[in-house]
């Protein structure tokens, strides 16, 4: 997964990034996914790991939508700009 951070720092144009996010995402996730189902169907069935999974992961979108929401609101800049320091 490091070396993908790195290749994705690297990249100059946005296409080029979209499709490495794409093809690279696809060969992370697929694999995951199978194992969630074959360790869920050991424990507590395949059909609840995956429902598990799914609350999880839109429980936390929504959490992040409130972020998001949040410094909109309050006028926050949702943009990078390397000339501003938070720290």
């Amino acid at each position: 997964m490091g070396v993908i951070i790195i290749i994705l720092s690297m990249q100059q144009h946005l296409l080029s990034t979209y499709l490495i996010l794409i093809i690279l995402g696809g060969l992370f996730v697929v694999p995951f996914n199978a194992l969630l189902q074959e360790k869920g169907k050991q424990t507590i069935g395949a059909g609840n790991a995956v429902a598990i999974q799914n609350l999880s992961e839109n429980t936390t979108m929504l959490i992040i939508l409130g972020f998001y929401s949040l410094a909109f609101k309050t006028g926050i800049s949702i943009y990078y700009d390397r000339n501003s320091v938070w720290l």
